[in-house]
Order: structure tokens, then C-alpha cells, then sequence
């Protein structure tokens, strides 16, 4: 599955002053070119991400197309309750799965969503214990900025697993069997190589998985081969959801850092 991030990703990185109506234009160009899933923004604080302070005005203005499933980034639950406002046509996402998921980077986390590492950890007990109360049979785990970080360098894939270990354990306490996995890279330190490591250790380390999602950016030109790499790794019986944007234009404004990193990213990202 393909889902377009360009609204989003790629809109929160450009001139804030880019006129609404041309953003409507492009997103009512997107809806009719086939795509069946599209990010149309994100509701969030326009005093970090100004370039969504007028996702109200697109929302309520685009031409929706039957069949194409349009879903907004929310953060927390107030920007959950901003979303909702809109729904239809906007679709408030959920994950397939219960998901223990955290960032391999706490400054990155910090800068981002305002919240650290350690907290995001900290929500894993009530996140299982409210799939258990539901009677939830499978789950996910995930990680973010899977593979590198612009403040903390190269991670190696061994870190990775030892965080996905953590994440499966506590599924594995309550018995609810976990099936996906999702991997991000907001960074752009993804590589062919370290993907396809990553996914040949999970499902030789679980078998049973056969659910991924990727997010990679591409600010180092590695996403789409990297992207590529996926889908020749995982079998017939795997689900493959892959992000992107149009163009491949997007990036992470606080992914920024007073020293450009060793490959310093281009303006462009996501596959």
C-alpha cells in the first residue's frame, strides 16, 4: 500500500505564504490521479509548523473523490479533536494494530513532538494494558529514526533490534501475538543495506510477522533504493505500506542541526 505524504511532508517545509488555493488545486490534482490514500495536512500548532495554520481553510474547501481515503496527521488528542471536526471526509486514523513504537533519538523526539524518549516509553504499560482489556489478539512494534540520527550519528541495526526485542517482550508477557512491524527514518539515514538487514532479522528472529510499514525519507538519495530493497526482501505473504510524497519533496523542519551532518540532506525527502 502507498499512501501520499506531500500535503504534509512536503508543505511543512516550504513558504508558510503559499497561497490556499493552489494548495487546494494540488491536493484536488492528487485526488484525481489515483492515488487511494492521501495525508491532506497536519493539525498542529501553527506556532511550530506555520505552514498548517490554514489546514482548516483546505479541509473544508477541497473536492473529495469516492474511493480515495483521506486522513490528517494529529499529534495529540487535541489536534485528534481538531481532525474530527472534519470527518467526513477526513478519515481519523488508526493504527491496524495496538503499537509500542518509540524514537532511537531523544533529542530529535524532544524537538519534534515536545516529548522525550523516556515518555514515550513510559505509555507502553497503559497501551498493552488497554489491548488487553479490549481482548486484542495481535499487535505491533515500531521504532523511529531507525537507523540515524542528525545529532547523534549512524545507529546500527543491532540497536534497532534490541529496542524491537523490548517492545515484543511485553507483548509476549500478556500473550497477544505481534504481526507488524513499522520502521521510520525522518532523518534520511536509511540504506538499501541496513533495510533489508532489518527486515531479515525480524523475520528470522519472528517468523510470524508478515505486516511492515516504512517511512523513509530521502535527503541522502538512499529512500527509493531502500524502498526498492523492501520489496524484493519480504515474500509473496508480506504486506509492504510504503510513504511518499509527490515529487519526493518534503522534510522535517526540526530535523535541522547547527552542524550539517556528513552527508548534509538536500531540501528534498521521503521516497
Amino acid at each position: 500500500m502507498y499512501k501520499e505524504e506531500g500535503m504534509r511532508e512536503g508543505m511543512q517545509i516550504e513558504d508558510a505564504n503559499i497561497a490556499v488555493d493552489d494548495k487546494i488545486e494540488l491536493l484536488d490534482q492528487l485526488s484525481d490521479s489515483g492515488l487511494k490514500n492521501i495525508v491532506v495536512g497536519s493539525f498542529v500548532s501553527p506556532k511550530w509548523t506555520p505552514q498548517m495554520e490554514r489546514i482548516d481553510e483546505i479541509v473544508t474547501r477541497f473536492t473529495p473523490k469516492p474511493g480515495v481515503t483521506y486522513t490528517a496527521l494529529a499529534l495529540n488528542s487535541r489536534g485528534v479533536e481538531r481532525a474530527r471536526a472534519y470527518s467526513p471526509p477526513l478519515t481519523i486514523e488508526r493504527d491496524s494494530y495496538p503499537r509500542l513504537s518509540c524514537h532511537m533519538c531523544d533529542v530529535f523526539t524532544r524537538r519534534n513532538t515536545n516529548r522525550s524518549q523516556m515518555a514515550e516509553m513510559e505509555r507502553w504499560p497503559q497501551i498493552v494494558a488497554q489491548a488487553q482489556e479490549l481482548n486484542i489478539k495481535e499487535a505491533g512494534i515500531g521504532c523511529n529514526a531507525s537507523w540515524g540520527s542528525n545529532f547523534l550519528g549512524e545507529f546500527p541495526v543491532d540497536s534497532l533490534m534490541t529496542l524491537l526485542e523490548k517492545e515484543h517482550n511485553m507483548w509476549d508477557e500478556v500473550g497477544i501475538n505481534v504481526r507488524s512491524v513499522s520502521m521510520g527514518d525522518p532523518m534520511s539515514h536509511c540504506t538499501p543495506a541496513k533495510v533489508e538487514e532489518s527486515l531479515v532479522r525480524v523475520k528470522e528472529r519472528w517468523p510470524e510477522i508478515d505486516h511492515f510499514r516504512l517511512h523513509l525519507h530521502n535527503g541522502r538519495n538512499m529512500a527509493i533504493a531502500s524502498a526498492y530493497a523492501a520489496m524484493r526482501t519480504l515474500g509473496p505473504d508480506d504486506t509492504l505500506e510504503l510513504d511518499g510524497t509527490i515529487g519526493g519533496s518534503a522534510a522535517v523542519p526540526t530535523a535541522a542541526t547547527a552542524a550539517p551532518p556528513a552527508w548534509p540532506p538536500p531540501k528534498t525527502c521521503c521516497t
